[in-house]
């Protein structure tokens, strides 16, 4: 997955890699952003890292529970929806399951959308480096003030 994004990330986008390997784009994100971690090492190191767990995976796949068609379900509190209908209705609703399937999307895409922003300030993309120094969080000698 890694290097086929690596290769052509045009073609090989997260969305694509997600459909084609049947998971969740949050995970996609995970695993290149893993991986990239994982070759800067080894070129700070001069040699690749210890991948005995990964042969432990890849020799015995019984370990490791594969999901298939991995996505977000709402999960809907049930409550009658009794309505005084209007004259003239023609007795049609909305189906229950479509209605269902789009408040997943959405939930998905909102979940989604906060997973990248978490990623990007872990990654420290977002207003440069984050705020880390270790001087900056104590008290002030003479007190805190609000109006800072």
């Amino acid at each position: 997955m890694y290097r086929l994004h690596k290769q052509n990330p045009e073609v090989y986008t997260v969305e694509r890699l997600a459909k084609e390997y049947r998971i969740m784009r949050q995970r996609v994100h995970a695993i290149l952003w893993l991986k990239e971690l994982k070759e800067e090492e080894e070129k700070k190191l001069g040699h690749p890292l210890d991948d005995s767990v990964e042969l432990l995976l890849d020799t015995c796949p019984e370990f490791l529970n594969s999901h298939d068609r991995e996505f977000h379900v709402a999960s809907l509190p049930y409550k009658p929806d009794f309505k005084v209908m209007p004259e003239g209705w023609d007795g049609t609703t909305k189906d229950l399951d479509e209605v269902h399937y789009v408040i997943s999307q959405k939930e998905d895409e909102m979940l989604y959308q906060e997973f990248v922003q978490r990623m990007n300030f872990n990654k420290k993309k977002i207003a440069g480096e984050v705020k880390c120094h270790k001087y900056s969080r104590r008290c002030p000698s003479e007190g805190w003030n609000f109006l800072q």
